[in-house]
This record gives C-alpha cells, sequence and structure tokens, in this order.
C-alpha cells in the first residue's frame, strides 16, 4: 500500500512540471509569440504556460525571466 501511495505522489509530482514548461524546438513566431505566449502578455500568462520553475536575471535592465529545460544546464527560453 504504501509503494502504490509513493508511486501516486512521484507521477503527480513529474506531471505537473510536464504541462507547465519551456516551450519546445520550432515555436517561435516572429512578431506574435515564443512557445504559446504572445508578445505582451501577462506574467500570470506567462507562468500559466511555462510554470513556475524559472531564474530571474540579476544583471539585465529589464526584468527578464529564465526558464530552463533542466536546472542549471544553459537550454531553455527567457522573457
Amino acid at each position: 500500500m504504501r509503494a502504490l501511495a509513493a508511486t501516486a505522489i512521484l507521477l503527480l509530482a513529474l506531471a505537473v512540471p510536464a504541462a507547465a514548461a519551456p516551450p519546445g524546438a520550432g515555436v517561435l513566431v516572429p512578431g506574435q509569440s515564443l512557445g504559446g505566449v504572445r508578445l505582451g502578455a501577462t506574467k500570470a500568462a506567462v507562468e500559466r504556460s511555462w510554470g513556475r520553475a524559472y531564474g530571474i536575471c540579476r544583471g539585465c535592465e529589464r526584468e527578464t525571466w529564465s526558464f530552463n529545460y533542466y536546472a542549471f544546464q544553459p537550454r531553455g527560453a527567457a522573457v
């Protein structure tokens, strides 16, 4: 019973990030959107699409969020 509960919790934890993640390759529409997020989208809209697992650029002039596919790896997207 414990093993079943642990497996269910693990599967739920893995399913949530899969639903909200940085965009895959080939999802840029110049002047319109990136990964399903339209230009001018609100912060809430970005979080709904890509999740809350992002870093904030400390050296950027404008507020910039960095979404990586894997923690501490330089691949992903920034908005």
